[in-house]
């Protein structure tokens, strides 16, 4: 067994998870090599059921007849040229069942199918990909809309993908006639991005080729995504040089004064919490040892390890802004 791209796990040998991903990648970019990398993904591994699931759906939404045998004929000889069905993952099996329940003439229970599926298995893409194009097929707007708005939460901005899943959704709330909330979320990728510092050209970018400040920016435009009354930052500065700490502890600060959110900010940096924070409490092995105004915390510490932290980053600077923030958590 393999992991495709989104962390799933699938039947099959690394080369033809490898197409099976590729696959993908294409279908929801409607390229032509998506039925290329489909066999691709058969042949590197007979066994591998979700490269042949997605042959049997690629030749059931062109609706042409003789492609609707041609997916009958793989689906139904998967069992004695691949192995037994048994030995599937549940998600794989539903799938297998999906995808017969539509070739036997089932669309809409096919489609009620992938909805269970991607319910259990948001970031299962195939599953959204091809409900999306039933939804369209039979014209149920209201799952047009909600079989992709269920899954965004699960999905992280720093993927590529989650672009097209927005530009999905986006044509469920036009079909529902939910024309400004459909502008909003063709468009929300590329604002929160932007207002998180970087183009909406990130929104086409893979993570290998963002800098960590700007992978860093993009966890923050996620996370105001769902515009939420309480920002936790856990370490955003590490592993990030002086200027670019400076830079996101800014971005923070903006972001709380513009939206009025509560920032808790979990550091090991004494000299971020002295400048971002107005509380703070000091924590060990799980436990509170210390609460109180970070100056006061900082400056005449009472607990032991308080003052064995405070004696550690004696004589330390970081550049940071001069911004004080919300309550802390260490």
């Amino acid at each position: 067994m393999s992991t495709d791209s989104q962390g799933l796990v699938l039947t099959g040998s690394a080369e033809a998870v490898a197409a099976y991903d590729r696959t993908v990648d294409h279908l929801i970019r409607f390229r032509p090599e998506v039925v290329d990398e489909a066999a691709a993904a058969v042949a590197a591994d007979p066994g591998c059921v979700m490269g042949r699931v997605a042959g049997a759906y690629l030749s059931l939404m062109s609706t042409e007849a003789r492609a609707v045998a041609d997916a009958r004929e793989a689906l139904g000889t998967f069992a004695d040229e691949g192995g037994e069905e048994s030995r599937l993952l549940p998600r794989e099996r539903a799938h297998l069942v999906a995808a017969r329940r539509w070739s036997a003439g089932d669309m809409a229970g096919a489609g009620a199918l992938l909805g269970d599926i991607s319910v259990q298995h948001p970031k299962d893409l195939l599953a959204l990909a091809v409900g999306h194009q039933i939804d369209f097929f039979r014209g149920d707007a209201v799952n047009l809309r909600d079989r992709i708005g269920r899954a965004l939460g699960a999905w992280d901005g720093a993927d590529p993908r989650s672009g097209y899943l927005y530009g999905m959704y986006a044509f469920g709330l036009e079909e529902c006639n939910q024309y400004d909330l459909s502008a909003e979320a063709g468009q929300r990728a590329g604002e929160l991005l932007t207002r998180a510092g970087l183009s909406g050209a990130a929104i086409d970018a893979r993570p290998h080729r963002l800098s960590g400040g700007q992978r860093q920016r993009v966890v923050i435009a996620r996370a105001i995504a769902c515009e939420p009354d309480l920002l936790i930052a856990d370490e955003p500065t590490s592993s990030l040089d002086v200027s670019i700490q400076a830079q996101i502890l800014d971005l923070l600060v903006d972001l709380r004064e513009e939206r009025g959110l509560a920032l808790v900010l979990v550091s090991h940096d004494l000299a971020v919490l002295r400048h971002m924070t107005d509380t703070c409490l000091i924590m060990r092995d799980g436990n509170v040892v210390e609460r109180g105004p970070t100056e006061r915390v900082l400056s005449q510490p009472r607990h032991e390890y308080t003052r064995t932290l405070v004696a550690a980053h004696q004589g330390e600077e970081t550049s940071v802004g001069s911004h004080h923030g919300a309550e802390e958590d260490t």
